[in-house]
């Protein structure tokens, strides 16, 4: 039964990522008309991320015929990764350095919430890399990936799938926005593909997010708009990005996949 459903490994990846963030997005809307943000608020969350990110590994296993919880919780690969996403994690710096934080999950008044801040980032990130680049984009890599060419083809190709995940998952998102998370996540992707490792990943992106919410609740800059002098280092930035994503790429080696 279960080699009949994942017989194509990518529509069915694609499709169980969609649905589960669908499902994912509708459990935390209704979370948050019942729960203020207060403990209930950081408990009810925190419990639909931890759902959604075990189910997701479930997924991920079913896709791949592998062990999706022994796939994400792995050691071997994490400092290869981390160099990796170098160039990303400058990219996060750029906008740190200029005051413009993340995308927020939860806003609190005052730092005695840090805490929960913390945990609902946490549990959030590694739900959202659980969904994009494990169970989303993996099976794409394992049909893809047999030549440099084609995993510079399935780096964009598996970012812009993240790109309507993550506009399904977040809500509304400016066209900033959109260019950054598009070619933050094409680095994510590299990095993803050239280590084989997804703790990394949810490693820097929480690190990113809790450092952008600590400038929120303590009102450094302006954490509104992009001002005018980020322009050059950010497209600075971006261009790095790229350039460092296509070459991670070229020099990873190829998925293999349980047959």
């Amino acid at each position: 039964m279960i080699e009949k459903i994942t017989e194509n490994p990518v529509k069915f990846s694609v499709i169980s990522a969609f649905g589960l963030a669908l499902f994912w997005r509708g459990a935390i809307i209704f979370a948050g008309e019942i729960f203020e943000e207060n403990v209930s608020g950081i408990l009810s969350v925190s419990v639909i991320n931890i759902f959604a990110a075990a189910f997701a590994m479930f997924l991920l296993g079913v896709a791949n015929r592998k062990n999706g919880f022994k796939m994400v919780f792995r050691a071997k690969g994490f400092v290869k990764g981390l160099k990796a996403l170098f160039p990303v994690a400058i990219l996060f710096t750029v906008f740190l350095l200029f005051g413009v934080i993340p995308a927020e999950y939860m806003r609190f008044e005052n730092l005695e919430f840090l805490p929960g801040i913390i945990v609902v980032i946490a549990t959030t990130i590694f739900t959202q890399i659980i969904l994009a680049w494990g169970l989303l984009v993996t099976a794409l890599l394992y049909k893809e990936s047999g030549t440099s060419r084609a995993r510079v083809r399935a780096v964009f190709k598996g970012t812009a799938l993240f790109l309507v995940l993550y506009i399904i998952m977040q809500g509304n998102v400016g066209p900033v926005q959109l260019v950054n998370t598009f070619i933050a996540g094409a680095g994510m992707c590299a990095a993803y593909m050239y280590s084989k490792n997804l703790l990394n990943l949810a490693m820097v992106q929480i690190t990113y997010h809790v450092l952008g919410s600590v400038i929120d609740l303590t009102a450094v800059g302006d954490t509104t708009q992009i001002p005018v002098v980020l322009i050059a280092p950010l497209v600075g930035a971006w261009v790095f990005v790229i350039v460092f994503a296509v070459k991670f790429a070229r020099r990873a080696e190829s998925f293999v996949r349980n047959v």
